[in-house]
């Protein structure tokens, strides 16, 4: 009974980061695709689109992982290096959009 219970949950939790992944492939591609348009508050352009650059691969690495995991497969190299790449992106441009927006407020201020 407590396998059948566990083996339901893993099987909802793999569907739910299915559904994360998707999501966040979704949003990255739009982001990247029409920075204008992007939902979040990310800015400039090229702010936008290497955020969007990121989540669109860390999109990918959730979804390839999970259905090799419910295909009965293993973890390959290749995912780990999306989500590698995908962290200092996504960082990096929400850090880029800090600064950013520091030095505008600074320079209207005074």
């Amino acid at each position: 009974m407590v396998t059948t219970a566990t083996g339901a949950w893993d099987g909802a939790l793999d569907v739910f980061v299915l559904a994360v992944g998707l999501g966040c492939g979704w949003l990255g591609w739009r982001a990247a695709r029409w920075p204008d348009r992007a939902l979040g508050p990310v800015r400039p352009g090229w702010v936008t689109r290497t955020w969007g650059l990121g989540y669109l691969l860390l999109g990918c690495a959730l979804v390839v992982d999970t259905v090799t995991r419910l295909a009965g497969g293993e973890q390959r190299w290749a995912t780990h290096l999306l989500r590698w790449g995908a962290g200092p992106l996504v960082i990096g441009s929400l850090l880029a959009t800090f600064v950013i927006r520091r030095r505008e407020r600074r320079a209207s201020d005074g």
